[in-house]
């Protein structure tokens, strides 16, 4: 059933939000501003991650006279905090199951799971009369790609 899974999985993301928020409460404006983004995400209440409310919920601006053309705080702030979120996953973080991100052009969190994080399981080696095998189409096992996983990143990468 996919329902535990998924539980588990913002259970997951629950965990990494607090681990991240912990990280930034050195600088408290992006801890408010991520913790905000964060309750709403898990809230399911997605639509109210705006610019507007950004910049008046979280970072101060009246409600009666901010104007997003003039006052580009929370773009200014998202920004800041996207270069936050790199350099502790690129330090402290690199080694989290699951990173948030803040994708550009938008204030909505990502998170994302890492390849490296999945269970690999090694298939024990086949015994030498296992291995032959006959009629196979020419070229198969000859210049295969194979893939791999790279260490730093968790990105599959295939090399032939």
């Amino acid at each position: 059933m996919a329902l535990p899974v998924a539980s588990h999985l913002k259970d997951s993301e629950r965990l990494e939000l607090e681990a991240v928020l912990a990280a930034l409460a050195h600088t408290p404006r992006l801890e408010s501003f991520l913790r905000y983004i964060g309750e709403r995400y898990f809230q399911n209440r997605i639509g109210e991650i705006n610019e507007y409310n950004i910049a008046t919920e979280v970072l101060g601006r009246s409600k009666h006279i901010f104007d997003s053309s003039r006052d580009s705080i929370a773009r200014v702030e998202a920004h800041r905090l996207r270069k936050k979120l790199k350099e502790y996953y690129d330090s402290d973080g690199k080694d989290h199951e699951i990173q948030i991100s803040l994708p550009s052009g938008s204030y909505v969190p990502a998170f994302t799971c890492r390849l490296s994080s999945f269970p690999i399981t090694s298939l024990p080696e086949a015994e030498a009369d296992d291995q032959e095998v006959e009629n196979l189409p020419s070229g198969i096992g000859e210049d295969a790609e194979q893939a791999q996983a790279s260490p730093q990143t968790g990105i599959v990468e295939t090399t032939p």
